[in-house]
């Protein structure tokens, strides 16, 4: 009875961890629904505003199930937060066709990866989608690590696949990232699930 008093309250303070959805972010409205196999569960999300104009967001899903998942997803989490300081903005290098200076999603992955090889002994993995969202433009740029494929539905309910699947992060210390370029247009959904 206590070991599932502790699971409850884990789980509800997992269920905290996730966004409400918000009104629209200059025209982007954003929904999802969580809903874990288990009490608690391997799989997280979130979304923020880097600026005025560039929302981040993520989907992670951690090898296994259960306590040890949840609590890898805690870790990720964050160091995805906007007050960690991982996600720090890049001044030297110019990203995808507006010009920002955010840093890339494939070295978040790389930098995510470094540090949970070398931490983690290659015990978990996850598998995972980062990526950044000009909101007022509709350009944007993710990377898909071994995660399932986003999916790009445009207006008339055609659907398109972005990424080519990836590596998960923690495998491998010599994994490459690679960054996809997409665009939405108004009414266009970007699509992520586990």
């Amino acid at each position: 009875q206590a070991l599932q008093q502790d699971l409850d309250a884990a789980a509800s303070m997992q269920r905290k961890l996730l966004p409400e959805d918000p009104q629209p972010l200059n025209g982007i409205e954003i929904r999802s629904l969580f809903q874990p196999a288990m009490t608690v569960a391997g799989d997280g999300y979130n979304y923020f505003p880097l600026d005025d104009e560039h929302l981040a967001f993520y989907h992670l899903d951690v090898s296994g199930h259960g306590a040890s998942a949840a609590m890898l997803s805690f870790t990720v989490a964050h160091f995805l937060s906007p007050r960690s300081g991982f996600l720090q903005l890049k001044r030297d290098q110019p990203v995808g066709d507006a010009g920002e200076r955010f840093t890339e999603p494939s070295q978040i992955m790389a930098q995510l990866n470094r540090h949970f090889v070398e931490e983690n002994e290659c015990t978990r993995y996850f598998t995972m989608v980062y990526g950044v969202i000009n909101t007022r433009t509709g350009a944007g740029q993710l990377c898909q690590a071994g995660h399932p494929h986003p999916l790009k539905i445009d207006n008339d309910g055609n659907v398109s696949q972005l990424g080519a699947g990836g590596i998960p992060v923690g495998l491998f210390a010599d994994s490459c990232f690679e960054n996809v370029d997409f665009h939405l247009a108004r009414g266009e959904r970007l699509f992520l699930s586990s």
